[in-house]
């Protein structure tokens, strides 16, 4: 409904209900002023006809004039509401007689004898009492009366109806005339209101039609709407509060889809690690589909006190203004990281998002910047997100709101990837070098070895190994301690890459065992290094914590390709054997293969094959099993099988029968062997089974299939099994492993990777393969509660595996202290000798108590 017809029936509705009640309330004051009046005017005309009578008869008057005077009272009130008549009492007619009257009342009667006049009301109709009493002058005429009797009454009546019908009828006669005018009036003020006030509404209607966004809402604050009314005022004023208030908390559709949009975009994938810098870029792009941000900057440590700063613009700024942004950034990076000036160094990279797009002036000097900063501990980097936006912008509440979330998100995505690169960059590091000494580990080892051997054989030369053993270093890590035995392998290390000509490939094979390859040089030359080495090491000493100085001796021996093996595991095998041969014959002592040697390592080695061979015969291969438990309860989780063999009553571990077994082509047999005999042993429990994977036995046509066989025999859940790939073993055909893994995957087995950071293709594992488990490489793990840089490999694996959604199992857990760190970290399963010894009759039952 209109407010113009609202108004209409509002008045229509005051005149049918208000004008009948006011004519009844003027009436009703009215007919009381008629009361009152008419019963004065009574007793005006008994007074006046009184006076009359009396003026007469003063003058003595006759029975006609008595007569002509009551005809000429009656005839003048003939025609008005007004009757008058005059009554004779007893004294009277006693001297006069009787003469034609109207009956006397009793209100007459009562005022003969009271002698008192009074006015009574009956019926609508007033009638005043006037007796007439004796004075002396009418004692003359009156000789019978005394002073004060009544000789008469006189009555006035007036007929109130009659009256009052009478005004009423002028009464409305003149209301209605009078209320066509003030009605009139409504209306028109009523027309002209509503005008007015649609007006203005239609106006607020229109600007209202019109937001689309928190721009346009916030216009309506800023146009006057001026209503008639003061209550459509305060209306607006309401709503002008209610727009101001919608600004603080409310949030443009088109921002609010911006930042879903982004949100959905925050995921951090492989790709946007490697080209995080695109990524920002299109963020960039999508941020100005709703808000205008003219560029965002990045800025993190890349050294001690240098920061790399990457900037990212939505338009081509020109130098100037490069310039300009550059120092406002490089201030900003001062105060947050409270760094000197002249001591801070800025490397700045400047990126365009939108190539086609104008060139930002450096006149445009309205750029104002809003960060946020980063500072980890681990990894150690630090640094600053922010934006360069409008000043306006930055009055706008919601717009700062904005800016605010896109700042902590960008802040989240960009410090994830720096983190994650950070820690990529360590795990690199690691995976290929030692974390103590920085020399090479095994496994880069294995690898270049390997590689030296293809070279030596394409271009016909010899090459020469040396394996080192740093003796007495038990005895050292004894007296002094972890950390100074540390610090002596440090020094040992050192030692050692000085002692060699660049291009040789110096190694830590393992605790206190090292490994050079000296590529192009035979047995003779080596034994001249070898022996520079050991005199190097007679005149080198490291100061102890009882202030002595400790010189190394080491023990070397010495094998040379071709001449003492064609493949890197002999050549190895060949060289460790040397290096025991030289320890047994002293401190300081250097050995190399002999014709004698060599057929006493070809002996072993035969004795060894038939060793196994009878084994397999006589099913002497068992399986021990190692157990794995949940870090948080102690209690077991899961057995990892090992194989052993049996033989004269003695147990031989695998390290002593396992490399023959592989180059003999019999590691096959005897991993079903032992998988059967696990199994067998295992399948009443129901903790998981762990089974070590030798990549010579799946290339097998029938592993597969046996495999099956067996868990079906045994009818065990296919996964309770983990089968560990292990690091050490390189995988030449990785397609067969991969697919023979992803059928196995596929039926609900499940895979781990065993020595995990020991070598480089740990990581092209977990990229490539459904791994569900890994076990960190023992060495990390042997020195975590005192080893830093130790420490800090093993958390970087932790955050990678937990992005990865892999469960961690620490191996070498030998020491109560190591166990405690495990648990801290948050690593949940722990392998080693302080939690269980490989047994050959696992206990399903016997769990360890929390620790």
């Amino acid at each position: 409904m209109s407010l113009r017809k609202l108004l209409i029936i509002y008045l229509s509705i005051m005149v049918l209900v208000v004008l009948p009640f006011l004519y009844i309330s003027i009436m009703k004051v009215h007919q009381n002023i008629i009361y009152k009046k008419t019963k004065k005017d009574t007793q005006i005309i008994a007074k006046q006809t009184f006076n009359s009578m009396y003026q007469i008869m003063k003058k003595g008057w006759q029975r006609k004039d008595l007569i002509e005077f009551l005809t000429s009272i009656k005839s003048n009130f003939k025609n008005s509401p007004y009757a008058v008549n005059v009554y004779r009492t007893r004294k009277v007619e006693e001297l006069f007689g009787r003469v034609k009257q109207p009956p006397m009342t009793e209100d007459i009667i009562k005022s003969i004898k009271t002698k008192k006049q009074f006015t009574s009301e009956k019926e609508g109709k007033i009638d005043y009492i006037f007796p007439v009493t004796a004075k002396e002058a009418c004692l003359r005429c009156h000789h019978n009366a005394k002073t004060g009797d009544v000789l008469g009454v006189i009555q006035v009546s007036a007929d109130l109806k009659s009256i009052i019908s009478i005004t009423r009828k002028d009464f409305s006669k003149t209301l209605l005339t009078i209320i066509i005018f003030p009605s009139a009036v409504a209306l028109i003020l009523g027309f002209y209101l509503t005008r007015r006030v649609r007006s203005g509404i239609q106006k607020l209607n229109y600007e209202v039609q019109r937001i689309s966004t928190m721009k346009d809402l916030q216009k309506i604050q800023q146009n006057q709407f001026n209503f008639p009314i003061k209550e459509f005022n305060q209306i607006f004023g309401g709503i002008k509060e209610i727009v101001e208030k919608m600004s603080n908390i409310a949030v443009d559709k088109e921002i609010l889809e911006m930042e879903i949009a982004l949100l959905e975009k925050f995921i951090i994938t492989s790709d946007v690690v490697k080209n995080w810098r695109d990524y920002v870029n299109l963020l960039l792009k999508e941020i100005n589909k709703a808000m205008p941000v003219h560029m965002i900057f990045s800025v993190f440590k890349s050294g001690d006190e240098t920061f790399e700063t990457e900037i990212f613009w939505h338009f081509e700024p020109e130098e100037k203004l490069k310039t300009s942004v550059e120092n406002l950034i490089k201030e900003t990076l001062i105060q947050t990281f409270k760094i000197p000036e002249e001591e801070i160094e800025v490397y700045t990279n400047h990126n365009i998002s939108n190539s086609k797009a104008c060139v930002l002036s450096s006149g445009y000097i309205d750029i104002k910047i809003q960060t946020k900063s980063l500072i980890l501990e681990r990894p150690s980097i630090g640094g600053i997100i922010g934006v360069g936006v409008s000043s306006d912008n930055l009055k706008d509440k919601t717009k700062t709101l904005v800016i605010e979330s896109i700042l902590s998100t960008l802040l989240n995505v960009v410090g994830s990837v720096k983190a994650i690169n950070k820690y990529t960059k360590d795990l690199e590091y690691y995976a290929t070098r030692d974390p103590l000494t920085n020399l090479y580990n095994q496994r880069v080892f294995w690898e270049l070895i390997g590689y030296e051997i293809k070279r030596a054989s394409t271009h016909k030369y010899k090459f020469s190994l040396i394996v080192i053993d740093l003796d007495n270093f038990k005895t050292v890590n004894d007296t002094y301690g972890h950390r100074f035995g540390d610090k002596f392998l440090i020094e040992v290390a050192n030692l050692l890459e000085h002692s060699v000509k660049p291009g040789d490939i110096v190694a830590r094979y393992g605790g206190d065992e090292f490994v050079i390859v000296l590529p192009e040089t035979d047995l003779e030359n080596a034994v001249i290094i070898a022996k520079r080495i050991i005199k190097t090491a007679s005149s080198f000493f490291v100061q102890t914590p009882d202030g002595k100085k400790l010189n190394p001796q080491f023990s070397i021996g010495i094998a040379t390709y071709p001449d003492n093996a064609d493949n890197e595991k002999d050549l190895f095998t060949i060289a460790d054997s040397m290096m025991y041969k030289a320890k047994m014959l002293g401190k300081g002592q250097i050995k190399y293969p002999t014709e004698k040697d060599m057929q006493e390592i070809i002996k072993r080695e035969q004795e060894i094959s038939l060793l196994l061979i009878d084994a397999i015969n006589k099913g002497s291969v068992i399986p021990v099993f190692q157990p794995i438990i949940k870090s948080s309860t102690g209690k077991t989780f899961a057995y990892e099988v090992l194989s052993r063999l049996k033989t004269d009553g003695k147990i031989l571990t695998a390290s002593r029968f396992i490399e023959t077994a592989e180059k003999s082509g019999l590691i096959y047999k005897m991993d079903l062997i032992t998988i059967e005999k696990a199994l067998s042993s295992l399948k009443n429990c129901e903790e998981k089974i762990f089974i070590n994977l030798n990549p010579r036995s799946f290339t097998a046509s029938d592993f597969l299939t046996n495999i099956k066989s067996l868990i079906r025999d045994h009818k065990i859940d296919t996964s309770r099994i983990v089968f560990e790939i292990t690091e050490r073993d390189t995988v030449k055909n990785f397609p067969l492993l991969e697919s023979f893994i992803n059928k196995l995957k596929g039926e609900g087995f499940n895979f781990a990777i065993d020595d995990f950071g020991s070598g480089f293709s740990s990581f092209y594992y977990l990229k490539q393969l459904p791994i569900d488990f890994i076990k960190i490489e023992g060495e990390f793990i042997r020195n975590i509660t005192f080893d830093e840089k130790d420490r800090a490999f093993v958390e970087s694996i932790i955050t990678l595996a937990k992005r990865l959604e892999i469960k961690i199992v620490a191996e070498y857990v030998e020491t109560e202290e190591i166990m405690l760190m495990i648990k801290k970290l948050g690593i949940e399963y722990a392998q080693g000798f302080f939690v269980g010894k490989p047994d050959q009759y696992p206990d399903c039952k016997n769990n360890l108590q929390e620790l």
